[in-house]
């Protein structure tokens, strides 16, 4: 009976995804004996003392703000910690933001700073002094030394010119480190089996030959990187840094296109990451569409000049892909106002972030376009828009913010998000209010692609 042996991108995707490859074995004749029985299992080991892991907590219960265009120090938010051997610091930080001065938007940063080095960036955007938000960070960090380590929270004002801040602020910081039992003793070996009848190959003894591979009892030894040619996939690298390498040549068709072999359907699927190098720039992108021989992504635009190190994913978050993608919308007005969005894609799921900045009157043209088309069978009525998400507003004249004063929609096969009013009336150069300079609507969606 032939033996298949599957071979799988990650350990996740084993009885859940189809294999990447199958290699079918109809013979195997090796010489060398059955193995032993198995030892008796050895004795437990003794129970581990209970550890309490080392920990520290800051907080701040006074508001604070910042104007600085680069991060520095909250007042009262710095600790230390000591790790009595190599492991992992966990940070988890809450807080409370609000406008601490002024009128106007803004946007305020927040970062976990290790022993001077920040990381884990996060960002809001405050449309005004009635404007608050919660948020929290939390920051796993790579295996560290023994020794002592100070663990800081730090912000900035990225944009605006009123005084963003902090009202309060809690942060808990952990070692992840705990006392381990001692061994348990050695099993006893078990007796050696009985040596097989000799096969017909020689025995494989040769250091470089890793792997071994026969059709009809006809065997040849192969290198790691011999199979990986013979299988279509890096195993290896796949299973440590979610990238795939691709088969065959990808080709430049259009900024948004790309010419693969045939077949491409059994391979990619909507939703999946690419990765290629042209021109010496590594380029990024989700694929949108999949035909035989044509993917279509959405990403970074694609220039025409030779692919190489091509590679696709079905990770979660593969090694060096963005977090998310910036686009410029199109639509609402030829003038008078600035729009700016960004997208990133989750499980076939497209979330976007829009912003229109009025510098003027408009006239009303046309609804802001979407990153990437609304799927053909996405729950549609063609009496009503579907609510994809929440909208807010702000008025500069007289000032007043309204939350959720503007619902985005979308139908089927759409490309363009409906920005309506919540009793249903779509926007306009007066709906929901008349449009002027320093007027702001924000809009957040999802929607399946």
């Amino acid at each position: 009976m032939p033996t298949v042996i599957n071979v799988y991108d990650t350990v996740a995707s084993i009885g859940v995804n189809d294999p990447e490859a199958s290699l079918t074995i109809y013979e195997m004749f090796i010489g060398v004996g059955p193995t032993g029985a198995t030892g008796a299992t050895g004795p437990a080991g003794a129970s581990g003392v209970a550890g309490k892991l080392p920990n520290s907590y800051a907080e701040l219960s006074s508001p604070e703000g910042v104007t600085s265009a680069t991060l520095v120090d909250i007042p009262g938010m710095s600790t230390t910690i000591t790790l009595e051997e190599a492991v992992e610091i966990a940070v988890l930080c809450s807080f409370e933001l609000q406008t601490q001065d002024g009128s106007s938007a803004s946007t305020i940063g927040i970062a976990v700073n290790i022993n001077g080095t920040d990381y884990d960036s996060y960002s809001r955007y405050l449309s005004g002094s009635n404007d608050t938000g919660i948020g929290a960070i939390t920051h796993r960090s790579s295996e560290l030394a023994p020794g002592t380590y100070t663990v800081k929270m730090r912000f900035q004002r990225t944009s605006g010119v009123s005084t963003p801040g902090v009202n309060h602020m809690d942060m808990l910081v952990m070692g992840l480190q705990g006392a381990q039992g001692a061994d348990g003793t050695d099993g006893i070996d078990g007796t050696d089996g009985i040596d097989g009848t000799n096969g017909t190959v020689t025995a494989v003894t040769d250091a470089t030959s890793d792997m071994l591979f026969g059709v009809t009892n006809v065997w040849t030894k192969k290198t790691l990187a011999e199979g990986k040619t013979l299988l279509g996939v890096d195993v290896l690298q796949a299973s440590v840094n979610g990238w795939t390498p691709a088969t065959g040549t990808w080709t430049y068709a259009s900024a948004t296109t790309i010419t693969v072999p045939s077949g491409a359907a059994a391979i990619y699927s909507v939703g999946d990451k690419i990765k290629l190098t042209a021109n010496s720039v590594v380029l990024y992108a989700y694929i949108v569409t999949v035909a035989d021989t044509l993917l279509t992504v959405a990403g970074n635009a694609l220039t025409s000049h030779t692919f190489t190190s091509c590679y696709y994913s079905k990770a979660v978050s593969p090694v060096g892909f963005p977090q998310y993608f910036s686009y410029t919308p199109t639509g609402v007005s030829a003038t008078g106002v600035t729009l700016a969005g960004r997208f990133f894609v989750a499980n076939r799921t497209c979330h976007v972030d829009l912003v229109l900045a009025f510098t003027d009157a408009i006239t009303f043209t046309t609804m802001p376009t979407l990153p990437i088309p609304v799927s053909a069978s996405y729950i549609n009525n063609a009496a009503f828009i579907n609510a994809a998400g929440t909208g807010s507003y702000y008025d500069a004249n007289p000032t007043a913010v309204l939350l959720n004063g503007i619902i985005p929609g979308v139908q089927a096969s759409a490309t363009t998000v409906t920005l309506q009013k919540p009793d249903s009336t779509a926007m306009s150069a007066t709906v929901p209010i008349t449009w002027a300079n320093n007027d702001v609507a924000i809009a957040h969606l999802s929607y399946e692609i």
